[in-house]
Parts: structure tokens; C-alpha cells; sequence
């Protein structure tokens, strides 16, 4: 079990974000595609094996060649060599796992990930109405069945590592889609603890595979990943942010904003050394229609 320690003054510094971004729901779908397809998951789990063919295979070896989990989320944010070995004992290249990982997540991810978007809101909406009228007490105490709070700690029940402890850095609590039926799992944001739970499950199938009419106009207007990035500048956000929760580059980013800028549906503005990007009126108009 491992805890993450609360000193005086951490408690009113726990904050609530949507996701941590595509590329950690990609690691946490990987793990979901070497599981049986089971429900509210089947019919993602058929598509996206009869999509990648026999390459499924490979990326099952992987998961289970990296586990555990935080050791895939680790590869993909920097691999090394602790990764490289027991890849290559399973016979997958560094090279090799890397392109695997990327077609998995065009595939299997980013197609509907404005919608799995849209799920992660309301999780993280339905949690700031807890938080709204129970207080930070009420929403650690109800986060999830494997996680207890004491006032003092958080106890991660199935959780292996060192205990961490906040010492006035906060604590950010994000829903995952794909983390379905998994035990909560602690990952490192910008230097910030983030503790990922699963978000409840969508009944309407995984991430709303049928796209709202409204947001396939808004995609045929603007383009898939600039709706992307419109759906993500909800909340003011960093290029670095932006490029995170995308799964794209920085400079990829930068790239769209300016698009949308001078589309007139974001703006740019600078705080020191930090540049902010944010939806305009007629931005937060046009995502109103889907």
C-alpha cells in the first residue's frame, strides 16, 4: 500500500483536472486491449483488433513485457535502457515499440477523443459538485473503493512504491476512461503529483463512438485536431499543456492556435514568462453547438 502524506495547508490545495492527456489514456487503453473485450469496452475491443490485425499481438506482448503500468507510462515519456531490456527479451525493438504505440493510438484513441473528452468533463464536473458541498473531506472519502482517507494520508490500497509526501506542492485528482475496473494510479504532472481514478463508464459506448452531428460539422469547419484543441481551451492552456493533452508537439500546437486565432475563435495572451491560450466568445459559441 503506498500514501500520499498531507501536511498542514496540502488539503486546501488538492484541485480537480479533466485528464492528463492523450497519450497516458493510450497507455491505460493498452492495458484495457490485453483484457478480455468485456463491457462497456466490447465493441472498442473488436473494432480496434479488427483495425490493427495481427500487430495486436505485438502490443499485448509490450504491455506485458512493460508492466507495470507505471513502467509503460514511464516508456513513453522517456525510455531507457530499464525499458529496453525486457523489450528486447520479448523480441520488440525500442524502435519498434514506440511506432507500435503511436499507430495504437491513432487508432484506438484519437478517433473519438473529443467525445472521451466531453466524458472526463462531466466525471470531473459531477466530482466539483461533491467537492462544491462536501468539501475536500467528502470528495477524498469518495474517490474510490481502493482509496482511503484519514485527514492526514491518502491510503492506495494495490498501489506499490514509496509513500509521497505533498510538503505544499498539491495534489491534482484526474478521472481516466480507459483506467475502467483498475485501482487508481499515482503519475508525476509538470512536478506535480496527479492521483488518475476511473471515471465512471459511458452508456453510451466507449468515448461515444457515434459523433454528434454538431460535432462532426465542427470538425468538417475547423479540422479533427483543431476541434481538439478547442474542446481542450475550456480552460486557459499552456502550448506545452495543449501539445500534452493532444498528443501532439509543441510545435504542432503552436501551429493550430494560430489558425484559431486569427479565425478569431482563441486568443493568446502573455503572463510573464508564460503565453495563455483561451477560447473567444465566438469559440465558446461555436462548441455550444455540439
Amino acid at each position: 500500500m503506498r500514501k500520499i502524506l498531507f501536511a498542514s495547508g496540502d488539503v486546501s490545495r488538492v484541485r480537480l483536472v479533466s485528464t492528463v492527456g492523450m497519450e497516458s489514456e493510450t497507455v491505460f487503453a493498452l492495458d484495457m486491449l490485453g483484457r478480455a473485450g468485456r463491457t462497456p469496452f466490447a465493441e472498442w475491443h473488436k473494432k480496434v483488433h479488427a483495425e490493427l490485425g495481427s500487430r495486436a499481438q505485438t502490443l499485448k506482448t509490450l504491455v506485458k513485457a512493460l508492466r507495470p503500468t507505471s513502467a509503460l507510462l514511464s516508456f513513453r515519456e522517456r525510455p531507457t535502457q530499464m525499458h529496453e531490456e525486457p523489450l528486447e527479451a520479448a523480441g520488440i525493438g525500442l524502435a519498434e515499440a514506440q511506432a507500435a504505440i503511436e499507430e495504437f493510438r491513432e487508432v484506438a484513441v484519437r478517433p473519438t477523443w473529443m467525445s472521451i473528452r466531453r466524458h472526463l468533463e462531466g466525471e470531473r464536473s459531477a466530482r466539483g459538485r461533491i467537492l462544491a458541498t462536501g468539501g475536500v473531506d467528502r470528495l477524498l472519502a469518495t474517490l474510490h473503493s481502493r482509496v482511503r482517507w484519514d485527514s492526514k494520508s491518502l491510503q492506495l490500497q494495490g498501489c506499490d512504491g514509496e509513500d509521497v509526501r505533498l510538503d505544499g506542492r498539491g495534489l491534482a485528482l484526474a478521472p481516466s476512461f480507459f483506467l475502467h475496473d483498475r485501482d487508481p494510479v499515482l503519475v508525476w504532472e509538470c512536478g506535480q503529483p496527479t492521483l488518475v481514478f476511473p471515471a465512471l463508464p459511458d452508456p453510451a459506448g466507449t468515448g461515444g463512438e457515434q459523433v454528434k452531428r454538431g460535432e462532426r460539422a465542427l470538425i468538417a469547419l475547423v479540422g479533427r485536431t483543431r476541434a481538439e484543441v478547442m474542446r481542450a481551451l475550456t480552460a486557459k492552456s499552456t502550448t506545452g499543456q495543449l501539445a500534452g493533452r493532444l498528443g501532439v508537439s509543441p510545435a504542432g500546437a503552436s501551429q493550430h492556435t494560430g489558425v484559431l486565432r486569427q479565425a478569431g475563435l482563441i486568443t493568446t495572451e502573455r503572463s510573464r514568462n508564460t503565453v495563455l491560450h483561451a477560447l473567444t466568445p465566438l469559440g465558446h459559441a461555436l462548441l455550444g453547438e455540439v
